[in-house]
């Protein structure tokens, strides 16, 4: 594991325990699982276990919301220590970058490949070059314009690690992100655009 160097009088900071906010994020993750094994279930057949599971599971953005605020907590718990270390910067991303890119990668090439053979794409719908890059660095695409449709939530994720780690810069500036990211949520909540 990477350390960085505190500034003299810090002290790093054990990890907080958060059993519970973790079993909350491992059931998040079987209710999403959950809901994209649904569209099978509506192959074999509506029955009243699919019925009924899709009545509980069918609620998609409070869940995937909760996911985004569990997996922030996270990170911010874990990396609050470096908030003002630019010199953790490379470090963090480095690891976020293993952690998505290398088997997100293997799937959107196979996609890619997939779509030029002749089961694939039409030459009237094959991704340009602009979602064909937005979803290689997983950065700017629109979410209905990516070539793997579940992966939509890994473009909010990069986000935020990228605006993490311009946290990382300064107290100052990991401030300022704060008061405008939760600024965009607000006007967002309210419906300004």
């Amino acid at each position: 594991m990477d350390q960085i160097a505190l500034r003299s009088g810090q002290k790093a900071r054990r990890p907080v325990r958060a059993d519970s906010i973790t079993a909350l994020r491992g059931i998040i993750a079987v209710l999403v699982l959950v809901y994209h094994v649904l569209p099978l279930l509506a192959l074999l057949g509506q029955t009243p276990a699919s019925e009924a599971i899709a009545a509980i599971f069918g609620f998609r953005t409070g869940r995937i919301a909760f996911f985004f605020v569990i997996s922030g907590y996270f990170i911010v718990q874990r990396h609050c220590d470096e908030i003002g270390q630019p010199g953790a910067i490379t470090a963090f991303l480095r690891r976020r970058f293993e952690a998505i890119y290398p088997v997100y990668w293997l799937i959107l090439g196979g996609l890619l490949l997939i779509g030029l053979s002749p089961i694939g794409y039409s030459h009237n719908n094959y991704p340009g070059g602009a979602t064909i890059l937005g979803s290689i660095l997983l950065i700017g695409a629109d979410s209905r314009d990516i070539i793997v449709p579940t992966t939509w939530t890994l473009f909010h994720e990069v986000l935020f690690y990228l605006v993490f780690a311009a946290a990382m810069v300064s107290r100052r500036a990991a401030a300022l992100l704060a008061v405008g990211w939760t600024g965009l949520i607000v006007a967002n909540l309210g419906g300004w655009r």
